[in-house]
């Protein structure tokens, strides 16, 4: 049976395959000891994970024994143990496992304030895998039910619990905040994304009817959300520290790769919303202003060692950096966004020379490109864009001569030709229903949420 998951079949009548990928009298009486089982689980296989989140869940929806202490560890466990499946199962299977906890554990969360915490978590997991199944407005309700059962989780002043809870949800609303920008501003129809390729300027307009002022709202909630994930980060950091590997008997989640993780997402949104705005004729923001700080914080050493100091960039971290140095680059004529800051201790191990270092002060787009080629992914939403007022805006930002973005477009067109790419396999999301009406549905999410009015003004 085991067997047949992981070829990808059902994993159905998993009880009979429990005893495998569990140690039973671990689970039965000592339910404390589920914590370090679900961190145990997770350096293992995806059977073992599977089989641990099914047993969590059939605990935890049974009313066969107490709604106490126990509740919690199992609520706790299968939180950490459902993060990892949510990019190794397919979404919907997650959804439809994490559901019925959820409710549960809302409804038990009256009884037991704490619960609410890890309520909170798994709805946001599952909240991750509605969002790669591209329902965005979904997505964004659960992230709303999530926000509501942490609200009365009882505040930790030692070790800050409950702000990394709140910081992670935050992190993933930036996230899918994004993602619905993102999948607004590249062209989603693949003859048009054809032409684009073969060298033709998109000639839809951004501001025709209620599409730019939609994306300007969720550009800048997701901005804001962002702002605030980063600033519960380093409160967290600088009060209680970011450890290398959680401690299980801490009860804590927070790590210190939870640093590059949330300026990373971070800086993508600022990007975003920077971008959005400019297309708009909005040169006035200060979307851009933070970025190189950030950017600096990510591949430097910093100062303090709470700050994140022992995270080395994971390769998913090292590739979405070089998307945001494209980005940056062809916002501000071809600078590149590294700039030491006084107090460098060096650079974060790992870190490849194109991230710190260019040509003549200019990012070098090409070993960009290159580097992101080599490892199979591609360059975001930059050759791709749906709109004639994005396009305007980076070739006039994007810098001239062999760095700039028209260059870059032209070497990627080559460089296509030649590898005979498919012009279907870009990384970047996309949708199958009509963008205007998603961005709207949105749009209106965020304002009835009520978590982000100020992003209203001027909209």
């Amino acid at each position: 049976m085991l067997e047949q998951f992981e070829a990808g079949k059902s994993y159905e009548n998993y009880r009979e395959s429990v005893a495998e990928t569990i140690i039973p009298q671990r689970t039965s009486g000592y339910y404390r000891d589920l914590t370090h089982q679900a961190y145990e689980a997770r350096g293992g296989s995806k059977v073992r994970r599977v089989g641990l989140a099914h047993l969590l869940a059939t605990r935890i929806l049974s009313d066969g024994h107490d709604h106490g202490q126990s509740r919690i560890f199992e609520a706790e466990a299968l939180h950490i143990v459902s993060v990892p499946l949510a990019s190794e199962i397919p979404p919907a299977e997650l959804s439809a496992l994490l559901v019925p906890c959820a409710v549960r554990l809302n409804e038990l969360r009256r009884q037991n304030p704490e619960l609410g915490r890890y309520c909170g978590l798994i709805e946001r997991t599952v909240s991750m895998s509605a969002s790669k199944l591209d329902r965005y407005t979904g997505a964004f309700a659960y992230i709303n039910r999530a926000h509501i059962a942490m609200h009365d989780a009882p505040h930790n002043s030692r070790n800050l619990t409950k702000e990394e809870a709140l910081q992670q949800l935050y992190l993933q609303e930036c996230g899918q905040l994004a993602r619905n920008v993102e999948a607004a501003l590249v062209e989603q129809d693949a003859e048009r994304r054809a032409l684009l390729r073969a060298g033709n300027p998109p000639t839809r307009s951004l501001r025709a009817g209620a599409d730019l002022r939609a994306i300007r709202i969720v550009a800048r909630a997701s901005a804001e959300a962002g702002a605030r994930a980063c600033r519960l980060l380093d409160k967290i950091a600088t009060e209680v520290g970011l450890p290398a590997v959680p401690d299980p008997e801490e009860r804590r989640l927070a790590t210190a790769s939870w640093f590059l993780t949330s300026n990373i997402m971070y800086m993508r949104s600022l990007l975003l919303a920077a971008t959005v705005e400019q297309s708009a004729g909005s040169f006035h923001s200060t979307y851009l202003q933070n970025v190189p700080d950030l950017f600096a914080r990510v591949v430097e050493v910093p100062v303090s060692s709470h700050m994140g100091a022992n995270a080395a960039p994971s390769k998913s971290h090292l590739l979405d950096l070089t998307r945001i140095a494209l980005h940056w680059s062809f916002l501000n004529h071809g600078a590149h966004p590294y700039i030491q800051r006084p107090l460098s201790l060096g650079i974060r191990r790992g870190v490849p020379p194109h991230l710190i270092a260019g040509v003549d002060g200019n990012l070098d787009a090409a070993v960009c490109s290159a580097y992101l080629t080599s490892h199979g992914h591609d360059a975001g939403i930059l050759d791709i864009l749906a709109h004639s007022e994005t396009y305007l805006l980076f070739t006039h930002q994007g810098g001239i001569g062999a760095q700039s973005f028209q260059q870059w477009l032209i070497d990627r067109r080559a460089n296509r030709i030649v590898a005979q790419d498919d012009p279907d396999t870009d990384e970047i999301r996309k949708t199958q229903r009509p963008t205007h009406q998603l961005m709207v549905r949105s749009a209106k999410m965020v304002i009835q949420s009520g978590r982000y009015r100020e992003v209203l003004d001027d909209a």
